[in-house]
């Protein structure tokens, strides 16, 4: 038989090692976005103006030749991030967006336009 203080030292143990997995596990995601993107592609421009907002905007094509693309309104609760080469996510900044880059975004609505409109949710730099 087991004494009930033994057997309550055993469920804390195993109470505390779940808590600590359940956390490690999610640090480990906060940066990475859920789901799949609404777009990958290139910045092709910077700052254009939109009904949704004003600037700070970009404008993402799945490639440079496609006419419409999606511009992207950038909020204060815009996640950016930088993916390297080697898969690793580190935060980044608006400032670190520039014409050329390949990114990719992810939104909850586009607008049904050309180009669409959305608010970016995360907006993930690829090296």
């Amino acid at each position: 038989m087991v004494c009930p203080a033994s057997r309550m030292k055993q469920v804390r143990r195993i109470l505390a090692s779940t808590l600590v997995t359940t956390l490690v596990a999610g640090c480990g995601s906060t940066l990475e976005p859920d789901g799949p993107a609404a777009i990958t592609g290139p910045i092709v421009a910077r700052d254009v103006t939109i009904s949704t907002g004003s600037a700070p905007t970009i404008h993402v094509k799945e490639s440079p030749t496609e006419s419409c693309g999606i511009i992207f309104l950038l909020r204060s609760s815009t996640r950016v991030l930088h993916r390297t080469a080697n898969g690793r996510t580190t935060k980044a900044s608006v400032s670190d967006l520039s014409v050329g880059q390949r990114v990719s975004v992810w939104t909850d609505l586009v607008l049904d336009s050309c180009p669409g409109q959305a608010s970016a949710d995360v907006v993930e730099i690829i090296d």
